[in-house]
């Protein structure tokens, strides 16, 4: 996962004046790339002014969330959603469930993913 702040033009051009920096000292602050005090000072200067903290997430990735359930995303399009605290299984493609598992097992939802990842 990667992170950035996310600015506009002129709130680039601004922080270029009030700390003296070039813009690669700017995109070094934004993306995290440094962690001195004054990328540090760029970055609360750039959130203040209303730049926006984004996150980059690989395709095939696993969230969980605050509800009890696992997601992971293929970079196919499928999607498995896992009720973790019954173990219902529901895989989606294009927002439509396209199978249905009533217990799913670690191994079984191993071999789900592979047998997903290939399509």
């Amino acid at each position: 996962m990667k992170k950035k702040i996310e600015i506009s033009k002129d709130i680039r051009l601004f922080i270029q004046k009030v700390f003296d920096v070039t813009d690669v000292m700017i995109w070094k602050a934004l993306t995290f790339e440094s962690e001195s005090e004054t990328a540090k000072r760029i970055r609360h200067l750039a959130t203040d002014r209303g730049g926006r903290t984004m996150l980059t997430l690989p395709e095939d990735e696993v969230f969980y969330t605050h509800d009890g359930r696992m997601i992971r995303t293929l970079r196919n399009g499928r999607m498995i959603e896992v009720e973790m605290t019954t173990g219902a299984c529901e895989v989606f493609y294009k927002g439509d469930v396209i199978k249905k598992l009533d217990v799913v097992t670690i191994p079984e939802l191993n071999a789900l993913v592979a047998e997903l990842a290939a399509l």
